[in-house]
């Protein structure tokens, strides 16, 4: 005996089947979530990359390995013209820190960095 012709409805569903097994095309030059997170992997004292602001990189840092290793005087936030052991584009919060005050540390190391900047600049120029 011959096999059994399959009808419209069964071959729909095979071709459904199919498709949602295929992952969706992703788009050229996009990384994957997993190969961003894994290009973000840093050595101590680096935890995680919270977030961008423009050209600075603000990082969640362990503070007791920067405080033993790094700069004793690192207290909640520090950036580069505080701590010159900080990459000039990036702001460090210390993880140990309450999370609910992190925005207010971020607010004042982000002015600081600005203002400190820009009196460096002026004082290296005049």
């Amino acid at each position: 005996m011959g096999a059994k012709k399959k009808t419209a409805t069964e071959r729909a569903a095979k071709a459904k089947r199919k498709t949602a097994k295929r992952p969706a095309p992703r788009p050229k030059g996009k990384r994957s979530a997993r190969a961003q997170h894994k290009q973000e992997r840093r050595r101590l004292p680096y935890v995680q990359r919270l977030e961008r602001r423009g050209p600075v990189s603000v990082w969640l840092v362990d503070g007791a390995y920067v405080r033993k290793n790094v700069d004793e005087e690192f207290s909640n936030f520090g950036h580069h013209y505080s701590c010159s052991a900080i990459p000039q584009d990036e702001v460090w919060l210390d993880q140990e820190a309450v999370p609910d005050e992190q925005r207010f540390f971020l607010h004042h190391a982000v002015v600081e960095r600005e203002l400190m900047g820009s009196t460096m600049v002026s004082r290296c120029g005049s």
